[in-house]
């Protein structure tokens, strides 16, 4: 018995000064895949996003729409080049955004419009499914707004305002993909940087 004893605690000690050591490895950080860059002379900035991704540019019609009416212009998607994830992110730029006059206003703006039927007007969501955090892009202060629904791609949405231009990156994907891709919506946020 005394044996038993003895082996037990040896065991015991053992295990209770390696197994806190054995917890301490130091974790790996997630690899970093190789990048290309984008740049936009017009707007003066430029992004990294994934090498196996591309960038897809705006149409004329997009650039008229912009100018003269003075809705979003979105100059840049960007995607896997084997959809398969259905993944987009998107940067929208609106010249005119006499709407929002802080990031305040822009979460109300999107809080209302996620959450009503455009045609209806009835509330179809809930709006308390709506997240937002702050940070900060190229130095700027930005918001970020999370949602999704069962009847809606997961999406995350960066707004953030330069010289009265709001600029709006949005990330959106099949709630499937949302976790595993959401990797790439930083990588392009944090790289952002004005020329």
């Amino acid at each position: 018995m005394q044996k038993v004893v003895i082996l037990c605690t040896v065991v015991l000690t053992v295990m209770l000064l390696v197994l806190p050591v054995a917890g301490c490895q130091e974790r790996q950080p997630e690899p970093v895949p190789e990048t290309k860059t984008y740049t936009n002379s017009e707007f003066g900035f430029s992004v990294k996003y994934p090498r196996h991704w591309e960038a897809a540019e705006y149409s004329c019609l997009q650039r008229w729409l912009y100018l003269e009416e003075g809705q979003g212009l979105t100059p840049v998607m960007f995607g896997p080049e084997e959809p398969s994830d259905y993944t987009l992110i998107s940067i929208t730029i609106y010249k005119r955004a006499t709407q929002w006059k802080t990031l305040e206003d822009c979460y109300e703006s999107y809080k209302q419009a996620w959450a009503t039927d455009p045609d209806s007007g009835e509330i179809i969501r809930d709006p308390n499914q709506l997240a937002i955090s702050y940070t900060q892009i190229a130095g700027l202060p930005a918001i970020i707004i999370t949602y999704s629904s069962d009847d809606s791609p997961r999406e995350a949405r960066l707004v953030f305002f330069k010289d009265g231009v709001a600029f709006d990156i949005t990330y959106s994907t099949d709630p499937a993909f949302y976790q595993q891709n959401f990797y790439y919506f930083e990588l392009i946020i944090n790289s952002f940087e004005f020329d």
